[in-house]
């Protein structure tokens, strides 16, 4: 072996030994009531407010600085009762309120929902697609999409938090597509949907919710030939939106349709290029 390759393993390991070192992880959970502690709660429901029960819920400290140092500080942790509720009680510690411009620090929530069945509730791998082809865009749904929601979330000491957290049922809705001519130059023309979905937010949203609007993944839905149907994820008894985008003589345009879907209908949904 020449004195090369040695220097570079040796450097490989000191800079490995390194990273491991400045790595911590640790829990800081409450072992007795304390004062000054914060608290979050509130429910895991579905369309109605009917509850969600055991769904796994935590709250973790971060901070940070790249390649040179983390910290993981477990909080709280916590799964819901048969009502839906969830209470995550925690104390916010003197280091964890500092600004420090040198790091990186938040907290952060994950709502854990492996125990949700996916044919019968909306969940991650329906808001998700990977790219197996850009040009032309083909996409295929993902399957392997942690079931959870994850988010920063601000938090003083002594201080209460609601937050409540909306996971719909789900319904498969065929949707044809008509009109489109594929051989068209640049043309375009694909479907998804929109429906309320995860935790709430203050943000005015597409659909007058207090929960987020999210969608169903791109490029999954892209008419290749003239008349072209597809199986779309709604949001069951709910209202929900019918985005179609499409590209006409170099022109990128979308328009939205307002629907409500229950159990029955619609049926289905025909749109024209």
């Amino acid at each position: 072996m020449n004195t090369k390759n040695l220097f570079g393993i040796i450097l490989f390991f000191l800079c490995t030994i390194n990273l491991v070192s400045c790595e911590k992880e640790e829990d800081d959970f409450l072992s007795k009531d304390t004062e000054n502690s914060t608290v979050i709660s509130g429910t895991v429901h579905t369309k109605d407010g009917l509850p969600l029960s055991g769904v796994n819920i935590k709250i973790d400290y971060y901070e940070g600085a790249w390649l040179q140092y983390s910290l993981l500080r477990h909080k709280a942790i916590t799964k819901t009762d048969k009502n839906g509720n969830y209470k995550l009680e925690f104390y916010v510690r003197d280091d964890e309120l500092q600004r420090d411009e040198n790091l990186y620090k938040y907290f952060n929530i994950v709502v854990n929902m492996n125990n949700l069945d996916p044919k019968q509730y909306i969940l991650p791998n329906d808001m998700t697609s990977i790219m197996i082809s850009p040009d032309p865009p083909i996409a295929k749904p993902a399957t392997n999409e942690a079931p959870i929601i994850s988010y920063h979330f601000s938090v003083e000491r002594n201080k209460t938090y609601t937050q409540d957290f909306y996971i719909p049922q789900k319904r498969y809705v065929q949707i044809t597509l008509k009109g489109f001519t594929p051989k068209q130059n640049n043309a375009y023309f694909e479907v998804h949907s929109f429906f309320p979905w995860g935790e709430e937010s203050d943000e005015k949203q597409m659909i007058d919710s207090k929960y987020r609007t999210r969608q169903s993944g791109f490029d999954l839905n892209v008419a290749y030939s003239e008349e072209q149907t597809f199986e779309v994820p709604f949001a069951l008894n709910e209202n929900n939106i019918v985005r179609l985008t499409k590209r006409k003589n170099g022109i990128l345009d979308s328009e939205d349709h307002k629907i409500f879907v229950t159990k029955d209908s619609p049926k289905s949904l025909t749109y024209e290029y």
